[in-house]
């Protein structure tokens, strides 16, 4: 630093040492920045371009991580994926052989439930649909709405294969194979695709202004779930492994059980919700 009135030199300060006059600031700006880039890792260069880096990444590392709620989205949409292939791999081994299902019943506790799920969904929007088709059909009517008759039966078969199940369960533990809850539900899940067939035959007639048919096969494929399926399904558990008592007797313990099962559930029925419909049909 150089003063500008008498030409003394100094290192540092604001003013001259020797006269006193005050230095530009000027000289003191470009002092400070020499000493600066005298000092290693102090470049000024180096630290706008460490900055702008620093910058630049920040930048593209907020648009490239999803935030919490895409992420939920995305991990969703993976479980559904996987489920789907899992379920449609399920779907068609069983179709083509039901009874494998005695040997692999430990895995598919999952796809069983989605099949009852299926089953109970798919029965109740044909049977909604059919009445709708007769409410169009009818000169005058005052009953339940579409919507009603659609939650009525998704409870009614919801509730009517929980029964079968437990009771399914609890004679097989009295009278045959110790099969597990999950166990039973693979079970009877796996023999329910058949009957996912038939209820889409059902539910695309209906769709087709078929009414008629679509309704036998309705009632079929009600008959199946409730009682065919599951009849088959004890006969085949007790007789492959019994227990002291014979099988037959198993077996009538079931229907039994069932007979009063049901009369209990449909007079529940009749004297609660499902009763109260019935009367709208006056």
């Amino acid at each position: 630093m150089k003063c500008e009135k008498c030409g003394f030199e100094q290192e540092v300060g604001k003013f001259c040492g020797q006269c006193g006059a005050p230095i530009p600031k000027e000289e003191t700006n470009k002092e400070q920045f020499s000493r600066r880039e005298e000092v290693p890792g102090q470049n000024t260069g180096e630290t706008v371009h460490t900055e702008h880096l620093a910058t630049t990444d920040h930048t593209y590392s907020n648009q490239t991580q999803p935030s919490v709620g895409e992420q939920t989205n995305t991990d969703a949409m993976e479980k559904v994926k996987h489920t789907s292939k899992d379920y449609w791999a399920f779907f068609k081994e069983y179709l083509k052989h039901p009874s494998r299902i005695f040997t692999n019943r430990e895995e598919s506790f999952k796809n069983g439930l989605i099949s009852m799920a299926i089953v109970a969904f798919m029965m109740a929007v044909s049977s909604a649909m059919l009445y709708g088709s007769f409410m169009d059909m009818a000169y005058y009517y005052n009953g339940p709405s579409g919507l009603s008759i659609f939650g009525y039966t998704l409870v009614f078969i919801a509730v009517s294969m929980v029964i079968i199940l437990f009771i399914l369960f609890l004679v097989n533990q009295l009278f045959g194979t110790a099969y597990s809850f999950k166990e039973m539900t693979s079970v009877y899940g796996a023999h329910l695709v058949p009957v996912i067939i038939v209820i889409a035959a059902a539910f695309l007639l209906i769709l087709l202004k078929s009414f008629t048919i679509g309704g036998y096969l309705l009632l079929i494929s009600f008959g199946l779930v409730v009682t065919t399926f599951p009849i088959y399904l004890i006969s085949s558990l007790l007789t492959r492994q019994s227990k002291n008592l014979d099988p037959l007797y198993g077996y009538l313990t079931y229907l039994v059980l069932m007979g009063v099962a049901f009369l209990i559930f449909v007079v529940v029925l009749m004297d609660s919700t499902f009763g109260r419909m019935l009367n709208q049909f006056y």
